[in-house]
């Protein structure tokens, strides 16, 4: 198991969004980080990807959502 812990700097290029970003996603507890001794975010590969599926799992419903209503529309 791999425990290597990714700064908020890696953990938002992976994400592809900006560290802004994650910090509020931290505050509104979207997307929790570890912290450091030092109080620095630190973010966890299990983390990061469980979030990346839920992004994924929620992209598609709202992209069947969509297409459901285009062919209601029709």
């Amino acid at each position: 198991m791999n425990n290597k812990l990714f700064t908020i700097q890696e953990a938002a290029n992976i994400l592809g969004v900006s560290t802004k970003t994650l910090r509020r996603w931290d505050q509104r507890g979207r997307f929790v980080a570890t912290r450091t001794v030092g109080n620095q975010r630190r973010y966890t590969q299990q983390q990061i990807d469980e979030f990346r599926k839920r992004k994924t799992a929620t992209t598609k419903s709202v992209t069947n959502k969509i297409f459901t209503i285009k062919e209601v529309a029709s």
